[in-house]
């Protein structure tokens, strides 16, 4: 990354864009920008002038560094109307601050109106505001650096000469620091600044304001110092000064950023075009197709498979919050030496890996169907798990639907979780029963309109308690949130593998049946299986089965996607199973049909 080209690209877009502001509003953008500066000067005043009434008064007669200025007899003048400079001064912050606002608002109305009337970014005019605020801020702070290096250096110019010294260093060691830094692909001391970047400047902005402070009190100890209003005044100034570059530095960089979608809102004509993800962009950079070809063949050759000659890695559609590639690796004879799954997860989906090692860690791989790791390490930014599948190989969309997925949930159903998972789970979420609540019901109010739904509601919530109390009786079992097609493996025998244990939750059973499997001889031989765990009711019948499914899928038509009229479809239904319930299993048949606007 060069730093230097990176400063010069940045001020000729920003000088381009202020140009065009001041076409659109030549009044307005210059007097906004006089605004921020002169804002930031009252703030300093602000702060400055109290100081000077307090060492006036709080010292008998006129100190000796206000007497060129201050006549004695008038002390107590100076002292009243330089507290009234001060809340002048204040009291202008506040109302330049508040102009400023309004300001902003106003020239982003008018900049939208006459460069780009079709809305072509999310919350357009909220961030048109903002970025015509943030030029202009960045403006303002460019001009006030400029103003107050000039009042500096005149006031004080060996300070502020080892200032600019001490700047220029740093600038070249970020530089120096920055120089073979690849932006998608940050490393060493560059990449720290280009990651923190925020952490950095807040740093730089400690060293220098400690370094002023030292400057000013060795010129005391050492030599006979300056006026102590200088002295002071020269300390805030450079304060002032260090702030407003930290801050366009931050400013600038997070424009930068954003240039794809401030141009066309800004310059005519640019057009939009929806940019790819920087997570994108970085994914590309880090698993080109050759690169992760070598690199798995690296981590199978330090996993002990060295017979792996040639590695099929193939991309795979994408499961929510992670990114799959399909390992075929293949020794010289052309067999296959390895199959598995490579999953990569942006960092900030790292938490669906803790969540599968906290479920592994209580109930083991085994039971969970989970397939050993063969590998786990990080590639940039991305962490990622190479799953060793054995004989498994990828499910079809069209097996998996048909009766696969309906397979797996069976075999989960029959294991019961631990008391210790138990206990992490209930201090961080509800049970379904706990979900299914009067404030969900509530939730139903918005669609009340009409005669039926009113009714059913009103039953629904009668119903309530009862249905609670058949939800909690029933037993737990580990519910995998995730689980599909891409993240399923069958062999010819018949084993199974599962990659993805990302997002469970512990729910009662009968909760992932699809609704076409609801029917009573479906379900039958699982009622069976279910009656020999310890914790099932002796009345558990597959209209059980069905009222857990029925509740955990209204939850989730309501609570994800507000579809009120689809769970009503599902309402009569669910009173249907639960009264089949209550009588034993003695389910109607009626019960088992879906209702209008089911699935």
């Amino acid at each position: 990354m060069r730093l230097f080209s990176k400063i010069f690209e940045y001020f000729s877009w920003l000088f381009a864009v202020m140009g065009v502001f001041s076409a659109n509003r030549p009044v307005l953008t210059p007097v906004l920008v006089v605004a921020m500066a002169v804002a930031n000067i009252t703030r300093i005043l602000a702060f400055f002038i109290p100081l000077k009434v307090l060492l006036l008064i709080a010292t008998p007669g006129v100190p000796r560094y206000f007497r060129f200025f201050v006549d004695p007899e008038l002390r107590n003048e100076w002292a009243i109307g330089l507290s009234i400079a001060a809340v002048v001064c204040y009291l202008l912050t506040l109302l330049l601050d508040r102009l400023s606002e309004r300001w902003s608002e106003l020239g982003s109305r008018d900049l939208l109106s006459k460069v780009n009337q079709l809305s072509v970014i999310a919350d357009q005019k909220a961030r048109a505001r903002q970025y015509y605020s943030s030029f202009c801020s960045s403006q303002a702070s460019l001009l006030l650096v400029l103003l107050l290096f000039a009042v500096g250096v005149l006031i004080h110019p060996w300070l502020f000469a080892f200032l600019s010294g001490f700047l220029a260093l740093q600038l070249l060691i970020s530089w120096a620091a920055l120089r073979r830094v690849e932006p998608r692909d940050p490393k060493g001391f560059g990449g720290y600044i280009l990651r923190n970047l925020s952490s950095y400047l807040g740093y730089l902005f400690a060293i220098n304001f400690l370094a002023v402070f030292v400057f000013l009190v060795l010129d005391f100890l050492l030599f006979d110092g300056i006026n102590v209003l200088i002295a002071i005044l020269s300390f805030l100034i450079s304060r002032q000064i260090l702030g407003a570059l930290s801050s366009m530095a931050t400013t600038g960089y997070s424009l930068s950023c954003q240039r794809k979608s401030i141009d066309p809102l800004v310059f005519r004509e640019e057009k939009h075009v929806k940019q790819e993800k920087s997570e994108i962009q970085s994914l590309r950079h880090h698993f080109a197709v050759e690169a992760r070809r070598e690199r798995i063949q690296e981590l199978l050759a330090a996993g002990g498979i060295k017979a792996a000659v040639e590695v099929e890695d193939l991309w795979q559609d994408p499961a929510k919050g992670s990114y799959l590639f399909q390992i075929v690796a293949r020794d010289a004879e052309g067999d296959v030496a390895f199959r598995g799954q490579e999953r990569v997860l942006p960092s900030k989906a790292q938490q669906a890996l803790e969540n599968e090692d906290l479920i592994i860690e209580h109930m083991g791989a085994g039971p969970l169907l989970i397939a050993p790791v063969h590998a786990e390490y990080e590639v940039g930014d991305f962490h990622c798990r190479l799953y060793e599948l054995g004989e498994c190989e990828p499910v079809s969309k069209n097996a998996w639907k048909k009766g696969l997925q309906q397979s797996v949930v069976a075999s989960l159903w029959r294991l019961s979780p631990p008391q210790s998972l138990r206990e992490v789970f209930e201090l961080s979420r509800p049970y379904l029963w706990e979900r299914f609540d009067a404030d969900l019901l509530r939730r139903f109010e918005l669609a009340l309109d009409e005669e039926w739904k009113s009714e059913l509601y009103e039953r629904l919530s009668s119903a309530l308690p009862a249905l609670q109390a058949r939800l909690k009786a029933l037993p737990l079992f580990p519910h995998n949130a995730v689980m599909g097609d891409n993240s399923a493996f069958v062999s010819e025998s018949g084993e199974i593998r599962l990659t993805d244990w990302g997002k469970w939750s512990l729910e009662p059973v009968g909760v992932g049946i699809e609704t076409r499997f609801m029917k009573d001889k479906r379900l039958a031989p699982e009622v069976e299986a279910l009656r020999a765990r310890k914790d099932a009711p002796d009345d558990l019948s597959s209209a059980d089965l069905r009222l857990a499914a029925l509740a955990f899928k209204i939850e989730e038509l309501v609570t994800r996607k507000a579809a009120f009229n689809e769970a009503f479809g599902f309402a009569e239904e669910l009173l249907g199973a639960l009264a089949a319930a209550e009588a034993g299993g003695r389910s109607d048949e009626a019960s088992g049909k879906q209702a209008t606007g089911s699935d």
